[in-house]
């Protein structure tokens, strides 16, 4: 799964990496999510940061899983990535039945040790937050962003053990 950058769009693609990939076995499914706001336009130097050290993490959660407790976006949960991407493969496991895309499923739920995610800028960093919390078969991430609980400490969420093995 590749996950754009800020602004990005599933049109506007690495085509030299996707082309390696393909040429190496992977499927790609460059995944549509809201990347606006950035986690850089919102858990910043300012009111918000200074209140909650943990906004990164949060907004992460919320953007990723699609919390609905996290008020920081007004994402709503069916724009969340993993959701968003466990339609996409059930839907393309009973459409696509040549594609054996259910393999990619495991009791109706993500089969993440066999994805791989990879990302630029913002989706560089959600793939990272991934790997905080799904089994990944592996993760690249380009340019990932840093995120902070202060001006000057990063981001508590960056220290918690990671499922995905190293």
């Amino acid at each position: 799964m590749w996950l754009a950058g800020t602004g990005g769009t599933p049109d506007h693609n690495p085509k030299a990496f996707f082309e390696t990939a393909l040429t190496q076995g992977y499927r790609i499914i460059s995944l549509s999510y809201i990347t606006e706001p950035a986690v850089a336009q919102i858990c910043t130097v300012g009111p918000i940061l200074r209140n909650n050290p943990d906004c990164a993490n949060l907004f992460r959660k919320k953007r990723t899983y699609g919390d609905p407790n996290i008020w920081l976006l007004p994402d709503q949960p069916q724009d969340a990535i993993v959701y968003r991407l466990k339609m996409l493969l059930q839907d393309l496991a009973h459409m696509d039945l040549d594609g054996h895309w259910e393999q990619y499923l495991k009791d109706d739920q993500i089969n993440w040790e066999k994805i791989a995610v990879s990302g630029q800028s913002q989706g560089g960093g959600m793939a990272e937050y991934l790997v905080k919390y799904e089994n990944l078969a592996r993760v690249i991430s380009f340019s990932g962003r840093s995120d902070y609980s202060s001006p000057r400490e990063i981001a508590k969420w960056y220290f918690i053990s990671q499922r995905t093995p190293v």
